[in-house]
């Protein structure tokens, strides 16, 4: 399978604004140049060059990353506010869900697991637990999205070097 069909498929669509401009590296790199229609004001198209492209790719990515280093770290208050509610409820006071020990053929199952569910302890855990993996599950995103771009960067550097050799070549 071709690379900018790949890196299409797999971007985050909410993200795709800020990920590598593979296909427009690429043609750039194929035409010598991507047009630009004509502004507001009529004047002539330019060329976008190879280079622009690539600054404009890189600093989109930056700002991305920027932004999610930012999410990151106010999401880590969560989760540590999170864990002191939890160490609150290590006190012997409060009822210990390991202890109370239910059994399967116990009458008062429905009972004990309303009794369990009403806990403040419990809520307070899955809470945290879904937090937990709400920001697993975004780090896992991010990290996918950042081999994505860089294996993008990697293979349009390869062929701008080759172009570039070819050129010096003729």
């Amino acid at each position: 399978m071709k690379f900018g069909k790949k890196f299409a498929r797999e971007c985050q669509p909410e993200w795709r604004y800020y990920s590598l401009s593979y296909k427009e590296l690429k043609q750039t790199l194929k035409h010598g140049g991507l047009p630009l229609p004509p502004n507001v004001l009529g004047v002539l198209p330019v060329q976008l060059d190879f280079d622009a492209l690539l600054d404009e790719s890189c600093s989109k990515l930056a700002r991305f990353y920027k932004s999610k280093e930012s999410w990151a770290t106010q999401y880590m208050k969560v989760l540590n506010n999170n864990l002191e509610v939890l160490e609150k409820h290590r006190s012997p006071s409060q009822l210990n869900l390991a202890q109370m020990n239910i059994d399967a053929v116990d009458k008062n199952l429905k009972e004990r697991s309303i009794e369990i569910a009403s806990n403040a302890h419990f809520k307070d855990y899955i809470y945290a637990i879904k937090s937990l993996r709400t920001f697993d599950t975004e780090l896992s995103l991010l990290n996918d999205f950042l081999e994505l771009n860089y294996t993008g960067i990697v293979k349009i550097l390869k062929k701008s070097d080759k172009k570039k050799s070819e050129s010096l070549k003729a």
